[in-house]
């Protein structure tokens, strides 16, 4: 919403307006924009004063500061966080630029707000970083949930792509935007004669309005014509310009209050190069004089009123200052004037992020020393602000000249900045030029790295190639195989993930390494997990996470052990812990700003409400783990997830949706090669298949799949489609092949296998006709929590007494249709009916049409006699006793079939329709 301009000097009902709404500790999203020198600050200070007992976090102008958000995190106590220790992960993607920083403040933020109302004031968004534009997008969604108060302010330009879409959020989010204007003339006046203690006489007046209702300017011409002796008192008690001489324009004034002698010009010049800001030690060094000789200096400064002394230092006045004395300087002179600043600083000991600040806008030409301190700095911000780091690394590769060992040790933190800032594939084009760099440690750094961009750019094929290549040095060894053992398991190499997750584990005893024991452990849990030992993996997956508690600062948890921890309980059959080591999963990569694996936790979740049927949450979850995934540029397992999508949508009957995700999912397996989700793809392929009227296709398929799962020992693959399997070979007439897949499920049976037991007893059944081994299944799937299996058992039940032609056969299809329907399992329930149509013709079930009368099953056919007599949905469900859902179902796959659009087309069809034709 828009706020119209405030009524009366110092805009008090405004001020009132919003410090109600922030004081009622609901929470409140205020942005202010305005001209310079308009009144922002003061609007946001006066706004933050007017409530009470608040924590107020007032964040100064940061220009040009190369620290992420550096005045972000000062002004809430924090310091850039450090970079891990040990070594990182080839999972570890790096998030969205700058995510750690974002998540570290809005951690603090939010525990901030938890212990009461809590205002953040943000002053001229317009010069902050994309640390502090992403953070504050952050924060937006907390002022819903907490009494958290935003304060922004900027003005109309300079703009960036950030700052125009946290300005968009901010709209979207319905913020209060206050537009702030000139103030009116009564209020200049008035506001002058605060200022002069009088009121101003008409000449005074009349070149104050000049100054267009500019408060800074306003006040800043009063100073100017009080300093110099042009105010006089009159005899009626106004205040009136001595002389007819007009006060100058605010140019001018900005120009006179820097137009100082010469060493106090000198210690604002200084300032103005410094961003506005500086300590005495680092005024001392950017001007070659001593503090002692600066204080005169600083002290007229102070009294001409153009720097304040504050907690932090030095600083300008006001920016509008800063900008005119900038200005004031020769433009060509600026960027040598900085390098020479940031020698100065270097050789005095300043802060690097200072020195890095100025080299960073230096001018052109060979600086090698400037370019090792801007590679230094860059190094120590590259987990947590890969953005701002690329933007150093780039300008030191520039100063070092492009070619030489200053320039190869910034290109090879690029690459590295450049992966964890999301941009994947330029990292590896440039990994790929460096690996034929001279010096083997840098060769070596880029290739860890290129490989890491193979695996989330969807290619662990590649990626296992060149991590198979990589040289086994003692040292390094744990973390190479670890390394190797990941990129075999993604790549489905499983034999070889385990061997080598096995050599890691053994050389970690000779050079410990945390980060490799966590990942190995990680990986012997998925490579169980894999083949079918579900329970088995747990005791692994669990040990790995202990293993990342234990880690300093707890960093080990950047290899995502509890997502293997839990989709090791889910596959277990224990899906209550498995729902709440994902979730701590998910916290503690917020935590650690890891956003890499966000989308790999919501594809876990998914599972879990797959496996309950919950198909919306499932639909829910993979959404959004592929929508986070596109902002990465991760392609890692989302064929997995569009897989999931595609099954939601068969069991729906929506076999256009499910098309396109299967389309998708083939796609991402045509550009990355073989890898998570391959299995899941061949599946929902083949059912998709089968519903469009192609079981011999769909049957072919899995006869297919199965041959690959066997090849690569994946037997949770066969427990994933045998099932289906067996069914379309027991349909088909195949007998030997459903036996046949049904001892390869049996194959290493042990303790720990309930539900692959469960699935083989399901199709063990199935082949032999025995009823007692479908109801065992079910009976464990029951237990289990599985209500999806459970279904998929009753509809093994109900083929085999219509293959029996027992007498109970039709009120037992009729139940299990009806279940399957009601739970959104349309497609379970069309099987059987055509299982049942098949079985009274006495003939096996056949391809059928795909679309026409003819395509319709009994069901379908009886909703549409209904719907042609007038029925609506809700007299429709009734009348079949099912759920209107289950209606709205039926009617989508109908007109799917019939071509017709509407309820109206489809009467209309049913009418004209010959005797004959179909049902």
């Amino acid at each position: 919403m828009a706020l119209s301009g405030p009524e009366g000097l110092g805009r008090t009902d405004l001020l009132r307006a919003l410090a109600d709404r922030i004081g009622s500790g609901t929470g409140a999203l205020v942005l202010v924009e305005g001209e310079p020198g308009v009144g922002k600050t003061r609007l946001l200070t006066d706004l933050g004063r007017r409530v009470p007992d608040v924590r107020r976090v007032h964040v100064p102008t940061r220009r040009y500061d190369v620290r992420p958000a550096g005045g972000l995190l000062d002004a809430l106590g924090l310091g850039l966080p450090a970079p891990d220790p040990g070594r990182r992960s080839p999972l570890e993607t790096p998030a969205a630029p700058h995510s750690g920083v974002v998540d570290l403040v809005r951690s603090a933020v939010r525990s901030a707000a938890e212990g009461g109302t809590t205002v953040v004031m943000v002053d001229d968004l317009h010069w902050s970083d994309a640390d502090t534009l992403g953070a504050m997008g952050a924060l937006i969604d907390l002022t819903d949930t907490l009494p958290l108060s935003l304060l922004l302010a900027r003005r109309p330009a300079p703009r960036s792509p950030a700052l125009d879409a946290l300005v968009e959020r901010c709209r979207e989010a319905d913020a209060d935007v206050v537009r702030l204007e000139g103030l009116p003339e009564p209020d200049v006046v008035e506001l002058a004669g605060r200022l002069v203690g009088g009121r101003p006489g008409p000449r005074l007046r009349q070149r104050l309005v000049a100054a267009g209702g500019n408060p800074f300017l306003v006040e800043q011409l009063v100073a100017q014509a009080h300093r110099t002796g042009l105010l006089h008192d009159l005899s009626d008690g106004s205040i009136e310009l001595s002389t007819p001489e007009a006060l100058p324009d605010g140019s001018a004034v900005l120009r006179r209050m820097v137009d100082l002698e010469e060493r106090p010009a000198l210690v604002l010049r200084a300032l103005a190069l410094l961003d506005g800001r500086a300590s005495y030690a680092e005024l001392a060094a950017a001007t070659g004089r001593d503090v002692l000789d600066l204080v005169g200096a600083v002290q007229r400064c102070r009294e001409a009123g153009v720097v304040v002394e504050d907690g932090e230092g030095l600083r300008i006045s006001h920016e509008l200052v800063r900008e005119a004395v900038e200005a004031d300087l020769p433009a060509g002179s600026v960027p040598e004037l900085r390098r020479q600043v940031g020698h100065r600083l270097l050789d005095a000991g300043a802060a690097p992020d200072r020195v890095a600040a100025q080299f960073l806008r230096s001018g052109q030409g060979i600086d090698h020393e400037a370019a090792a301190v801007l590679t230094s700095v860059a190094g120590s911000m590259v987990e947590r602000a890969p953005a701002t780091a690329v933007d150093l690394f780039e300008r030191a590769i520039a100063l070092a000249g492009h070619v030489g060992p200053e320039a190869t040790a910034a290109q090879v933190g690029l690459v590295d900045a450049l992966f964890w800032s999301g941009r994947a594939t330029s990292a590896l084009a440039l990994a790929d030029r460096l690996r034929g760099a001279a010096r083997p440690a840098s060769r070596l750094a880029a290739e860890e790295t290129g490989i890491r961009c193979l695996t989330i750019l969807g290619r662990p094929a590649e990626a296992l190639d060149r991590a198979r290549a990589m040289p086994r040095e003692p040292d390094s060894l744990a973390w190479t195989e670890a390394l190797t053992a990941a990129m075999a398991m993604f790549a489905l190499e499983l034999a070889e993930a385990e061997t080598c997750a096995t050599a890691a584990l053994a050389a970690c005893e000779a050079h410990p390494d945390r980060f490799a024991e966590v990942l190995a452990w990680s990986v012997r849990a998925w490579v169980l997990n894999l083949g079918g030992y579900h329970a088995d993996a747990v005791e692994p997956a669990a040990t790995a996470v202990r293993l990342a508690d234990e880690s300093a600062h707890g960093a080990g948890h950047r290899m995502a052990p509890r997502l293997f921890h839990g989709l090791a309980l889910e596959s277990a059959g224990d899906s209550t812990a498995a729902a709440e080591t994902l979730r701590q999963g998910l916290l503690i990569a917020d935590d650690l700003g890891a956003r890499w694996a966000v989308p790999f936790y919501r594809y876990a979740v998914a599972l879990g409400h797959w496996n309950a049927g919950r198909w919306s949450a499932a639909e829910r979850e993979c959404h959004e783990g592929l929508r986070i995934a596109a902002e990465e540029g991760i392609a890692l397992a989302a064929p997995w997830a569009h897989a999931v999508l595609a099954g939601v949508a068969v069991h729906a009957g929506a076999l256009d949706r499910a098309a396109a995700h299967l389309d998708e999912g083939d796609r991402a397996i045509a550009a990355g090669g073989v890898q998570v989700g391959l299995d899941w793809l061949a599946w929902i392929r083949a059912l998709h298949l089968e519903a469009l009227g192609q079981p011999g296709t769909a049957y072919a398929l899995l006869v297919q799949a199965w041959g690959l799962a066997e090849a690569v020992h994946a037997n949770a693959a066969l427990t994933l489609f045998g099932p289906d399997l067996v069914r379309m070979s027991v349909l088909a007439g195949e007998l030997g092949t459903a036996r046949d897949v049904v001892a390869a499920m049996a194959a290493g049976s042990r303790a720990g296998r309930a539900n692959v037991d469960a699935h083989v007893d399901r199709c063990r059944g199935l082949v032999e006709g025995d009823l007692s081994l479908v109801a065992r299944a079910r009976a464990v799937h029951a237990a289990g929590g599985r209500p999806v299996e459970v279904r998929l058992d009753d509809e093994a039940a109900v083929l085999l007494l219509l293959r029996a032609g027992a007498p109970e056969a039709g009120a037992r299809l009729r139940a299990v249709v009806a279940d399957c329907a009601d739970v959104g399992m349309v497609r379970v329930a069309d099987r059987l009916e055509l299982a049942a149509r098949a079985a009274a013709s006495a003939t096996p079930v056949e391809e059928g049409p795909r679309d026409g009368w003819a395509a319709l099953t009994p069901t379908e056919l009886r909703v549409v006699a209904l719907v042609a007599s007038g029925r609506t949905n809700a007299e429709v469900a009734a009348a079949l006793r099912a759920s209107v859902r289950t209606v709205e179902s039926h009617l989508y796959r109908t007109y799917a079939k019939l071509g017709v659009k509407n309820r109206t087309e489809l009467a209309l069809a049913h009418n004209q329709r010959s005797p004959g034709e179909g049902g």
